[in-house]
């Protein structure tokens, strides 16, 4: 790329005529240039030691994000060969080019600051206000970042890649009240066979209405991918996530008659009532019990239902006995009493039988007689095979 080659060559010459002016024969300076790192070396010519190198480095393999890291290593500590403000100038010369680089091929461009262990930290400061670089933390938590830390970052970004950054923030934050709103809407963990992409949100595959789908930031704008649904594109603006939640819901009406959504019913049977039942079986179960309650609002409770339960089991979270109660009759026999927003659960398992049964009720402090004679039934037939 030619402007790339320019860039570079101009970058040389600037070193050369830094060393002119302000360090004369006292020290030679020695550019090297990589496509993800700077480096300018700081030679004693005397002695030929390398006396100070200064590193900028892309710390991240990210297509189009740059994360900078400056590293700054000296000889001898306590021997300071370049002057405070000479150092300050080779900081906004290296600074200048990243910017540059990063304006070229298109890139957001990030550099790391910890106040608290940045040797040059007020100067670092001053140098970023001077370059008109933003502070960008606030962003840290969307991006996907695997070997870049840092307690701040700044960044060389334009006032409408600002708002693009904070509509992608708080769509991260929106998803996070939509799983609290429709509780069969869920992520799946990382996807790490995928391409790597900026985002968090990228990298997860997520699910509501039978669909699995992913969300793909792309030329300013989000697009929704899934087998199920027909691929559309959204704006990336504020409450976008709600219509995309209304997309599927409309796209998934007509499937979802033929087919209801069982995933959570299934995987809470399956993971947290440990019961080895066939896919079939747990349909047959679902049928009946939803019966009674309708089918959307079954799943919606089994997905409340196994939340709580791998909050439990993972120990995520700390859970009252008014949530989350069990009740261990014998090693193959167990019952459940857990609390949704709207219901009292209680759930036996017979682990031999491999058969489960539940039971709905909006009485919380008094079990129901229909659980107090399954309990007493599994506990005589245990006995009875046991005589």
């Amino acid at each position: 790329m030619k402007e790339i080659s320019h860039l570079k060559k101009d970058f040389i010459m600037q070193v050369g005529n830094f060393q002119r002016n302000y360090l004369n024969d006292k020290l030679h300076l020695f550019a090297e240039i990589y496509p993800r790192n700077l480096v300018i070396k700081c030679i004693n010519p005397q002695t030929t030691e390398v006396m100070v190198t200064i590193e900028m480095k892309n710390v991240e393999k990210l297509r189009n994000l740059v994360f900078l890291k400056l590293i700054y290593g000296t000889k001898n500590e306590d021997y300071e060969c370049i002057p405070e403000e000479v150092n300050n100038l080779l900081y906004e010369m290296m600074i200048k080019y990243w910017m540059k680089y990063t304006k070229i091929k298109k890139q957001y461009l990030f550099i790391a600051f910890n106040p608290d262990t940045d040797e040059k930290g007020n100067n670092i400061l001053n140098l970023f206000s001077t370059l008109e670089l933003v502070n960008c933390t606030q962003f840290l938590d969307v991006f996907e970042c695997e070997r870049f830390s840092a307690s701040q970052i700044y960044g060389y970004l334009s006032n409408d890649e600002v708002n693009f950054l904070n509509n992608v923030l708080n769509l991260h934050k929106d998803i996070e009240e939509v799983r609290k709103m429709e509780p069969t809407f869920c992520l799946d963990s990382y996807n790490y066979n995928t391409k790597k992409r900026i985002f968090k949100l990228e990298r997860r595959n997520y699910y509501f209405k039978n669909s699995i789908f992913k969300i793909i930031v792309s030329n300013g704008q989000l697009t929704l991918q899934s087998e199920d649904v027909t691929e559309q594109d959204f704006p990336v603006s504020s409450g976008v996530i709600y219509e995309i939640i209304e997309y599927i819901k409309d796209e998934m009406k007509f499937p979802n008659l033929i087919n209801p959504p069982t995933r959570h019913f299934k995987k809470l049977v399956k993971e947290h009532f440990k019961l080895h039942m066939d896919d079939e079986k747990i349909e047959e179960k679902y049928y009946e019990i939803a019966e009674e309650l309708g089918e959307q609002y079954l799943e919606n409770e089994a997905a409340y239902i196994a939340d709580i339960f791998n909050s439990i089991e993972s120990g995520t979270r700390k859970t009252s006995n008014k949530e989350f109660k069990e009740v261990q009759t014998n090693m193959l026999c167990k019952m459940y009493k857990v609390c949704t927003p709207n219901n009292v659960w209680y759930i036996v398992v017979n682990l031999e039988a491999s058969d489960f049964r539940m039971i709905r009720t909006t009485q919380e402090k008094k079990t129901p007689d229909e659980v107090l004679k399954i309990l007493i039934s599994y506990l005589e037939d245990k006995a009875l095979c046991e005589v």
